[in-house]
C-alpha cells in the first residue's frame, strides 16, 4: 500500500473514524476516499481495509439513506464482495421505503451474489420492469446500474470472475470442448438419478438441483453457470421423453 498515494491516508482516516459510531458523512467520506482508483485497484493490499470498514459499517445499517446516497456504498460493498452487508442494507431500506425500486435492486443482487444466472424468473422480471420505468435522461445512471447487473459487465470481481469465464467457454465450444462436457455429463449422472431428482422435486427444481450437482462436478470447470443451467434443462427432457435417452 506504500506504493498507492492515497492508500495511507484512507488507512489513516478509517483508522480514525472505526473509533466513532457510525454517521451518514463519515461513512460518504470513506467511500469516496476508497473509490479513488489507484485504492480500488490495490485490491490485495485494501482488503483488510475493506474489512473492517464493512464491520464497522454493521452498525450503521438502520441509517437513513437515499438511494442516491446509497449507490456509491452500494458500489463498494459489491466491490468489497459483502453480499450479507449489503442485502442488510437493502432489506432495511426496503421497509422504510417499499416503494423505491433501489431497494429491491439491491436486495436481489445480494441474494444472488451479483450473479445475475442466480435470478428466479420473477426477479428478472423485476428488473426488466424496473428498466422500463427508467426512460427519462436522469435515469440513465440507474438504468445502466440494472444492465450492468443483467449483463454482468461490471468491473467488481464476480463480474469480472464471469467474463473470464464465459470467454472461456466461448473459447471452448469452439474447440470442441462443448461436446466433452456433455460426455462427461453422461458420465457422472444416469438417467436413475435424474429420474429421482424429478420425482422428489418436480420438474421445475430438479432442474436447479441438477444444475447444483453439475456445477460442482468437473463439468463446471468447462461452462458457466447459464450454459448448465440449460443442459440440465434439456436433459431432464430427454429422461421424460425417453426412458433410455443416452444409451
Amino acid at each position: 500500500m506504500g506504493r498507492q498515494p492515497h492508500a495511507p491516508i484512507v488507512r489513516d482516516e478509517l483508522a480514525r473514524v472505526l473509533k466513532l459510531e457510525p454517521e451518514k458523512q463519515q461513512i460518504a467520506a470513506i467511500v469516496s476516499a476508497m473509490r479513488a482508483g489507484d485504492v480500488r485497484a490495490a485490491r490485495k493490499s485494501t482488503a483488510e481495509l475493506n474489512w473492517k470498514f464493512c464491520l464497522w459499517l454493521r452498525k450503521a445499517t438502520g441509517i437513513q439513506f437515499s438511494a442516491a446516497e446509497f449507490h456509491p456504498l452500494g458500489d463498494l460493498l459489491l466491490h468489497a464482495e459483502a453480499f450479507d452487508l449489503l442485502r442488510e442494507f437493502a432489506l432495511a431500506a426496503k421497509r422504510r421505503e417499499p416503494r423505491e425500486p433501489a431497494w429491491r435492486f439491491y436486495e436481489i443482487v445480494a441474494r444472488t451474489k451479483n450473479n445475475p444466472d442466480w435470478m428466479h424468473v420473477g426477479e428478472s422480471q423485476e428488473l426488466f420492469e424496473m428498466q422500463s420505468k427508467a426512460r427519462g435522461p436522469r435515469d440513465y445512471p440507474w438504468y445502466n446500474r440494472i444492465r450492468q447487473f443483467i449483463e454482468s459487465s461490471g468491473d467488481d470481481p464476480a463480474a469480472t470472475r464471469r467474463a473470464r469465464r464465459l470467454a472461456a467457454y466461448a473459447q471452448a465450444n469452439e474447440e470442441g470442448e462443448l461436446p466433452r462436457a456433455l460426455e462427461m455429463i453422461f458420465d457422472s449422472v444416469s438417467p436413475e438419478e435424474v429420474r429421482r431428482m424429478i420425482r422428489t422435486h418436480g420438474k421445475d427444481n430438479a432442474a436447479d438441483v441438477l444444475c447444483d450437482k453439475l456445477a460442482k462436478s468437473p463439468v463446471g470447470d468447462l461452462a458457466p453457470r447459464s450454459a448448465l443451467a440449460a443442459m440440465a434443462k434439456t436433459l431432464i427432457e430427454m429422461i421424460l421423453e425417453n426412458p433410455r435417452p443416452y444409451f
